[in-house]
């Protein structure tokens, strides 16, 4: 494509590098595979100058922090939009810090707007759009090799962002909400990544778990953590391993046979299968604890 330059070596790296070294304002997105991955992580940051779009694939450069020097410099304005994730997933990934931020959300914001996604501003502000939005917004990011429609998704999100930001930047000069808009635009650098701690309740968050009784309870609390223990294993999403709705009809009807596991809707077929027995066994086992907690005389009828 041209305009585009794909980096994929360190050696490229240190080279684009010493080019942006010489710019005032840098357009700035990142990709990751989060719909896709348990252990999530960045997989492209693109970069955008007036006269060039530079996406870094970082997965295959070993040294990436020729990268630091360019995000944390003051120097440099960098532009981002809605970038709360960006910022949190660049100190996760590897301790970057972005420094002098300009947030064309926030920006889009202050002056009074409420729908804030970069495609409608895009087209409102400068008569553009981002033709391949939809197609490409929950890819996977880690797929390789990288086709060319994907690397045109990730260059038009940072391509037009100097351009709106100058537009925005005017107006909230002209509204007097510079000084405001800066303020925010600080303490968006100012966020700092803190893991996720565990949260032993959090099954009792999926939608339509109140419908479920006490029993129902326990068997999703169980199955839960056993979603969990192969999405971490699979390094991949929980959704992926067993949805919340398939979870939740297992919790309700408690099958106790492969004929009943089978009824289950939208089960994947491996659960119906060679791996029927392990989730039969999760099930029984949260079954006889709650049977057991509650005093239930009731016997479990194995079968």
């Amino acid at each position: 494509m041209e305009g585009v330059q794909l980096i994929e070596s360190s050696k490229a790296l240190l080279e684009a590098v010493e080019v942006l070294r010489d710019y005032s304002y840098l357009g700035i997105d990142t990709e990751s595979d989060g719909f896709y991955s348990y252990f999530e992580k960045i997989c492209l940051i693109q970069i955008s100058i007036p006269d060039r779009d530079i996406i870094v694939d970082l997965l295959p450069i070993d040294d990436l922090s020729p990268l630091r020097e360019i995000l944390e410099t003051p120097r440099i304005e960098k532009i981002l939009h809605a970038s709360n994730n960006d910022l949190l997933a660049l100190q996760r990934d590897y301790g970057f810090r972005v420094r002098n931020l300009f947030d064309t959300a926030v920006a889009w914001q202050m002056l009074g707007h409420k729908r804030c996604g970069l495609d409608y501003i895009l087209q409102k502000e400068l008569a553009v759009e981002h033709p391949m939005k939809s197609k490409y917004q929950r890819c996977n990011w880690a797929q390789r090799p990288l086709t060319l429609d994907k690397l045109e998704y990730a260059r038009l999100d940072t391509h037009h962002l100097i351009s709106l930001r100058h537009r925005l930047d005017n107006k909230l000069s002209l509204e007097r909400l510079r000084k405001k808009a800066q303020k925010k635009f600080q303490q968006l650098e100012e966020l700092i990544f803190e893991p996720k701690k565990p949260d032993p309740l959090a099954y009792l968050k999926i939608k339509n778990t109140r419908f479920l009784d006490s029993r129902g309870k326990d068997i999703l609390r169980e199955l839960y953590r056993f979603r969990d223990r192969l999405a971490r294993k699979q390094d991949c999403t929980p959704f992926r391993i067993i949805t919340n709705q398939s979870m939740l009809h297992l919790a309700s009807k408690n099958p106790r046979n492969l004929m009943e596991l089978r009824r289950i809707p939208g089960l994947p077929r491996h659960f119906k299968n060679q791996q029927a027995g392990a989730l039969l066994g999760v099930i029984s086992r949260a079954y006889r604890q709650w049977r057991d907690s509650a005093n239930d005389p009731t016997s479990l009828n194995e079968e």
